[in-house]
């Protein structure tokens, strides 16, 4: 039969594999060769972290601090602290692997939110002039920094393992086997790792950036509103279109960038609204503050 080990080192090697399904078979090993600590590990990173658990390092993610305004897009959040604020931009994740994968499952280049827990955001929204949520954003390479890092631990534990002479016989393992997998140490927690406080649902969840998800800034559609643009720009009157023109080119090239900044985006899209709505009577200025209203209004 095939050794569960080898098994568990080729998924742990191959970056398009389930990291989900990567743990329940190390969960399997782990517990068949009687390591608690993996297998405690493991538990968490299937099920998530709890309030009061320890986090490792790999899960702690650091974003900005934003606030969504229905008319500017997002928004940043002014601190006088800036102790404070280094302190609000870093967050342990505590969702389960499988709820990240599910969660960011075909949105490569999106960004995420993270909530902030009830008191919180009450005392940001406290000093706000217009009460706007804020929220922690995140950029999806954080979020994936965390599977890849679970894959490293798993494949380094399992190697080890192999050194020790501990393959298994399918998912079977000899009593010689379950001494040497004794030697193995696991460790993955020190005097740096955090600790969830309140509940993991409430402080430590992350969703795909709405914005993005739910097609609120529509990337074919922007591309499409440029090219309207660009073949009718001779209709605008003349300083309307030196107005527009810069603008339409930073746009392109945030475009054309491997990781396009949603908020930049945002924001030069209701400048180039700005402008049309400033040229009144013009109906191709009109036509584009229309459209634009509607990608801003998703």
């Amino acid at each position: 039969m095939n050794s569960l080990i080898i098994e568990i080192q080729r998924l742990a090697m191959d970056g398009g594999s389930s990291v989900s399904e990567l743990l329940r078979r190390s969960k399997a090993a782990a517990v068949k060769l009687g390591n608690d600590a993996i297998s405690d590990w493991i538990e968490k990173e299937l099920n998530g972290y709890r309030s009061g658990d320890t986090v490792p390092d790999y899960r702690k993610v650091t974003g900005r601090v934003r606030a969504w305004n229905p008319y500017n897009g997002w928004i940043p959040i002014q601190f006088a602290d800036p102790e404070y604020e280094k302190a609000l931009c870093t967050r342990p994740v505590g969702q389960s692997i499988p709820e990240l994968e599910n969660v960011f499952e075909g949105e490569k280049d999106s960004t995420a939110q993270m909530h902030f827990p009830p008191k919180i955001k009450s005392e940001l929204m406290q000093g706000m002039d217009m009460p706007f949520e804020p929220v922690l954003i995140v950029a999806h390479s954080s979020l994936a920094r965390i599977m890849n890092n679970v894959r490293s631990e798993i494949l380094d534990w399992s190697l080890e393992l192999e050194k020790e002479g501990v393959l298994g016989d399918g998912l079977t393992f000899t009593d010689e086997e379950r001494n040497s997998a004794k030697q193995v140490s696991f460790n993955i927690f020190d005097s740096q790792n955090v600790t969830i406080v309140g509940e993991a649902t409430e402080s430590a969840r992350v969703e795909v950036h709405q914005e993005f998800e739910n097609g609120a800034l529509d990337i074919g559609g922007i591309k499409d509103l440029l090219a309207q643009i660009e073949s009718n720009k001779h209709q605008l009157d003349e300083g309307t279109s030196s107005e527009i023109a810069p603008l339409t080119e930073s746009l392109q090239s945030e475009l054309d960038s491997p990781t396009p900044d949603e908020m930049k985006i945002s924001g030069l899209l209701t400048s180039l609204k700005a402008i049309a709505e400033a040229a009144a009577g013009n109906l191709t200025a009109a036509g584009i503050a229309q459209l634009i209203s509607q990608m801003l209004s998703r």
